[in-house]
């Protein structure tokens, strides 16, 4: 659950900044644009997610020494 949440995070953030820079007005929105946020989008949410994952992976490092100084 909690990996859905940063992944459409990331993909939401992403794609709003990227609408708004680009110019997005919902009168005249063009297919290239959806397309140009859309992969936007899914990169910031690849990203989002891979940091994710790096934090998870210096967690359990940071676990590991902590319980390693407890049992010496």
């Amino acid at each position: 659950m909690q990996n859905s949440v940063f992944t459409v995070l990331s993909a939401t953030i992403g794609g709003l900044t990227k609408a708004y820079t680009i110019g997005f007005v919902p009168a005249s929105i063009t297919l290239t644009q959806i397309n140009e946020v859309a992969v936007y989008a899914a990169i910031s949410a690849t990203i989002g997610y891979s940091l994710k994952l790096l934090f998870d992976w210096i967690k359990i490092l940071i676990k590991r020494k902590i319980n390693n100084r407890k049992k010496s």
